[in-house]
């Protein structure tokens, strides 16, 4: 038989009330540490991997190897900065960062896209055809008269 304690401890959900839920992206995981430690010096990576495995239900292993890539990313892109000896600050613009959900794509925009393009293009062709056939039409019509001569002075301008 197993002790009552045990028993009392399979009820009890986890602390971060997340068993079950889709994780959040690691940069937004990471954003959270970082607000969340509210270091002065910055947070270094082992302290963001500590607070990550607390606050979400995910091992140190797995969050070690998705962490230097995202970590990357969010330096690349200006949304953190690298302080000395390997501390990680939020910058302004990382604090308004929000991740953008996805929509669905509906078949019927797509299709509406298409015939608004070539309807476009229909357009553009058209204005072009009808600047062709102005071009043609003066050709015509020069070829047909004879160029007329002025008189400038004594000579013949032809």
């Amino acid at each position: 038989m197993a002790p009552a304690s045990l028993k009392k401890c399979d009820a009890v959900p986890a602390p971060s009330g997340l068993i079950g839920k889709p994780l959040p992206p690691m940069e937004m995981m990471i954003k959270r540490a970082i607000l969340g430690l509210r270091s002065k010096k910055g947070s270094t990576t082992k302290e963001i991997v500590e607070y990550i495995t607390s606050t979400f239900d995910i091992s140190t292993e797995r969050c070690a190897r998705g962490l230097q890539g995202a970590l990357k990313r969010m330096l690349t892109a200006g949304l953190i900065y690298k302080q000395k000896r390997g501390h990680y600050k939020m910058t302004g613009k990382g604090r308004l960062f929000k991740m953008k959900k996805k929509k669905k794509k509906n078949k019927k925009r797509k299709r509406r896209r298409r015939t608004r393009r070539r309807k476009r293009k229909s357009k553009k062709r058209r204005r072009k055809n009808k600047k062709r056939r102005k071009k043609r039409k003066k050709r015509r019509r020069r070829k047909g008269k004879k160029p007329a001569l002025r008189k400038c002075g004594h000579f013949i301008l032809g």
